[in-house]
């Protein structure tokens, strides 16, 4: 997916997720994982550059899918209020995380994938949520997975 309009759009981020998890559910799919929406009602709207945020949820679950081995694996994708933000979390049952790479995963060039990786999709994704005003974030632990959480200004905040 490559973004290719730079206008800022009022938008419900629902609608870019459930956009996304099209271009990624046959992925899944074929690697027997479940995808869980746990949508908050009546989240509000965002303003934001629809294909840059479309570039970053799907680069978030592309991440998420990769680690994922072995069939039964979920990604649990939460939206929430925090403020004057709107929160989304991508959640996976993959490996984790070592705790000494944690500091590095929005780092240019930094990459555990080998020659399969290049370094820059987190970076870039950090790039673009920097640019909205937001801010994207990752907690994880070797063993259990990973989440990803990305805050957006609320539209009119």
């Amino acid at each position: 997916y490559k973004p290719t309009d730079d206008t800022k759009t009022t938008v419900n981020i629902h609608q870019v997720l459930d956009d996304i998890e099209a271009l990624a559910k046959k992925k899944m799919k074929v690697k027997g994982i479940e995808l869980i929406k746990n949508y908050c009602p009546n989240l509000p709207d965002v303003n934001i550059v629809e294909d840059q945020v479309k570039q970053v949820l799907l680069n978030l679950i592309n991440n998420a899918e990769e680690p994922i081995t072995g069939g039964n694996g979920k990604i649990t994708i939460t939206t929430e209020v925090s403020g004057s933000d709107i929160k989304v979390h991508v959640q996976d049952t993959g490996e984790g995380i070592p705790e000494e790479n944690l500091s590095l995963v929005f780092e240019p060039f930094f990459s555990t994938k080998g020659i399969k990786g290049t370094g820059l999709g987190l970076s870039i994704c950090y790039g673009l949520v920097t640019a909205h005003g937001g801010n994207i974030e990752v907690a994880s632990k070797p063993g259990q997975g990973s989440t990803f959480t990305l805050s957006l200004p609320i539209e009119g905040e």
